[in-house]
């Protein structure tokens, strides 16, 4: 499975577990279903289902939205 995001660096959790940071190439995921979730600082954190096939690469990727926080103290500098 190929996890990228729009946050180089994000880290990336395939069914709970911190597998790298995006971009990221996991191997050796059972064919199946996949809880796979991006986080990084200052940004709300983004999960979704990925199904893997057999032989095949799986292409997930996830676009992270600044937290609310992050936009209230963007917003105060201005």
């Amino acid at each position: 499975m190929l996890v990228s995001s729009n946050i180089v660096g994000a880290e990336v959790y395939v069914d709970g577990r911190r597998v790298d940071d995006a971009p990221a190439l996991v191997e050796q995921l059972a064919p199946g279903k996949h809880v796979v979730e991006v986080r990084a600082k200052g940004h709300t954190s983004t999960q979704t289902e990925a199904v893997v096939e057999e032989g095949k690469t799986t292409k997930v990727a996830i676009t992270l939205k600044p937290d609310q926080a992050t936009i209230a103290r963007l917003a105060a500098r201005w």
